[in-house]
């Protein structure tokens, strides 16, 4: 074959192979990706992953919903949340639809009642495996008095114990409150406990520096015997959520 031979035949076969390679990659780009074996495969294996999550949100929603059904009894704040964990906790993975996903106009900002549960389950987390908090037996040494008789003192009001959402057993007692003179202690508490309020929210305000006491934690405030009872009472009162219809 001459010179002009070969270079025709070479022209065709780079054609050709053009040709090939123009008509795939039109086809990949008007077929939808979801008809390649390989990302459908991709996909399924996503959509099984969602499904995992959303049974661990279910399970999640329904740990928090007791703590969340006792503090909305005194604080109405957290009813909008107790409501939205009931949806969360319903199991209905089988009603979940899967629909384009949004675009970045579309992302709702981060909700202010998911940051405060975060908060709220970090403070619960920490304060729980501090070692000022003791255990039944460990408290019961340092109160001078048997497991039992400080148990009912904690089922009377007369002193608070942590236990975190879910668990029924294994109470933490903030050491600090054996301390305090136990009358002043209790008298102190006794409007927490007429309201059935959630020991963290007592130990969240027992922890943190309140104005009415001129900046002092109320804990402080009530190991300083000198100070005046009706305050932090008073102080207490006005931390707890007013009954509705009241004036």
């Amino acid at each position: 074959m001459n010179y002009t031979g070969v270079m025709a035949t070479k022209h065709v076969k780079v054609h050709t192979t053009a040709h090939r390679a123009s008509t795939r990659v039109r086809a990949s780009a008007e077929s939808p990706m979801w008809q390649s074996p390989v990302d459908h495969a991709r996909f399924s294996g996503h959509v099984a992953k969602l499904l995992s999550l959303h049974s661990e949100i279910t399970a999640e929603a329904s740990k928090s919903l007791p703590l969340a059904r006792m503090i909305s009894k005194t604080d109405p704040r957290f009813r909008p949340l107790v409501a939205q964990l009931e949806q969360l906790a319903r199991p209905g993975t089988g009603d979940v639809e899967i629909q384009d996903a949004p675009g970045a106009q579309d992302i709702a900002p981060p909700s202010p009642f998911a940051n405060a549960r975060a908060r709220g389950q970090q403070f619960i987390a920490t304060e729980y495996k501090k070692p000022e908090n003791l255990t039944l037996e460990d408290a019961s040494l340092v109160a001078g008095c048997s497991d039992r008789v400080l148990n009912q003192r904690r089922q009377d009001g007369r002193v608070y114990a942590l236990l975190p959402p879910g668990k029924s057993r294994g109470f933490r007692y903030p050491g600090w409150q054996f301390d305090v003179d136990p009358e002043r202690l209790a008298m102190a508490l006794a409007p927490f406990f007429a309201r059935k309020t959630s020991s963290w929210v007592v130990h969240h305000f027992m922890l943190r520096p309140n104005e009415s006491l001129g900046g002092m934690r109320p804990a402080d405030y009530l190991l300083d015997s000198t100070q005046p009872l009706d305050t932090i009472i008073a102080a207490v009162n006005d931390s707890l959520p007013r009954d509705q219809g009241a004036a």
